[in-house]
C-alpha cells in the first residue's frame, strides 16, 4: 500500500468520524465537498455548460467529439458531487481517452427523489446517443446505479445502447438487505447507516427493490462489452460480486482490488493505484475489440 493511500484512507476515516459526532445534512455536507474539491481545480477549469435535453451538463474536450464521446454519470449517494469533484479524473479521460466528455448535474436529493434523476439522465443520454457514434456509457457508485439502469432500460434496443460501459464500484442494490447481511467495517467512506438513509430518501415510497432503482435484479444486456470495478475494502463489494455472478454470462470484465477504498480512480494523479486503474479504464475506452 502506498503511503499517499495510507493518506487518504485515513483522511476518509476521519472525515466518517467527524459525520457521526456532526451529524450534517445532505446538503451541508455537500457544500463541504463542493468546496474542499473546487481546491483541486485549476483557476480556469476547461470545460463549458450546456443544456441538453433540458438538463445541465458540463462538457470537455469538445474537439473531440467527433472520435470518443464519454457520458459520465456521477456518484456521490445521488445527493452529493459535482463537476469539482470529479473534475480531476474527468480531465484525465479526456486528454488521456482524446474523448469529449458529457457530464450531467442531475437534480440531487433531497431538493428531488426518483425518478427525477433517472429521467434527466435518461433524456440527456438520448439526446447525446442520437448524434455521436462512439459512446461510452461510465459512471461511480450512485452514478452506476443509474449506468446499470439505463443499460437494462434500452437492452431491448441495441441501436441506443453504448459502445461499451464502464461501471466503478457501482451501488447496484438499495434495499440495505445485503449490506446489513455482510456489513464490513473497514469501509473508508460511508457506513452503513449512511448509505440506507440516502437510498430511502432517492427511492421514496417506491419499491426499492424494482430493478429501476436497483438494478442488481434486472436483466443486464449479455453483449454489452462491460468493465467492472470494486475493491474487497468497500462497502458495496458484496453487492458488486454478486451483480457480477448473476451475470457471468454476460460480457463482462471484472476487476477486483484489495485495499482500496470506494471509487478510487477519481484520485488519479494522487494516489498510484488510483492512476494505474484510471489509465486501464481509458486504455479499455480507446482500445478497438
Amino acid at each position: 500500500m502506498s503511503f499517499s493511500l495510507r493518506a487518504f484512507k485515513y483522511f476518509f476515516k476521519s472525515a466518517q468520524a467527524w459525520r457521526v459526532r456532526r451529524n450534517p445534512t445532505i446538503e451541508q455536507t455537500d457544500a463541504i465537498i463542493e468546496r474542499i474539491t473546487r481546491l483541486d481545480m485549476p483557476s480556469k477549469p476547461t470545460f463549458d455548460y450546456e443544456v441538453i435535453a433540458g438538463v445541465k451538463c458540463a462538457v470537455l474536450g469538445k474537439n473531440f467529439e467527433n472520435e470518443l464521446t464519454i457520458f459520465y454519470i456521477h456518484g456521490g449517494g445521488f445527493g452529493l458531487c459535482s463537476i469539482a469533484s470529479h473534475y480531476r479524473f474527468i480531465k484525465y479521460l479526456s486528454d488521456t481517452a482524446k474523448a469529449c466528455v458529457v457530464f450531467p448535474e442531475y437534480t440531487k436529493i433531497p431538493r428531488a427523489t426518483y425518478p427525477t434523476q433517472l429521467n434527466e439522465c435518461l433524456a440527456a443520454y438520448e439526446a447525446v446517443r442520437q448524434s455521436h457514434k462512439n459512446l461510452i456509457l461510465m459512471g461511480d457508485s450512485a452514478g452506476g446505479n443509474l449506468v446499470a439502469v439505463l443499460a437494462q432500460h434500452y437492452g431491448g434496443h441495441s441501436f441506443m445502447l453504448p459502445n461499451k460501459v464502464v461501471m466503478m464500484s457501482p451501488w447496484l442494490e438499495l434495499s440495505g438487505a445485503i449490506l446489513l447481511k455482510n456489513e464490513l467495517v473497514n469501509d473508508d467512506v460511508f457506513r452503513t447507516e449512511e448509505v440506507n438513509h440516502y437510498a430511502g430518501i432517492y427511492a421514496g415510497n417506491q419499491n426499492v427493490l424494482a430493478p429501476s432503482i436497483s438494478p442488481l435484479y434486472g436483466i443486464y444486456p449479455a453483449n454489452l462489452h462491460t468493465l467492472l470495478l470494486a475493491t474487497q475494502g468497500e462497502l458495496f463489494h458484496s453487492i458488486i460480486k454478486e451483480f457480477y455472478e448473476k451475470n457471468t454470462h454476460c460480457n463482462i470484465h471484472f476487476v477486483e482490488r484489495k485495499g482500496l477504498m470506494h471509487v478510487w480512480p477519481l484520485f488519479v494523479g494522487l494516489i498510484p493505484e488510483a492512476s494505474r486503474d484510471a489509465r486501464l479504464i481509458a486504455e479499455f475506452c480507446t482500445r478497438v475489440d
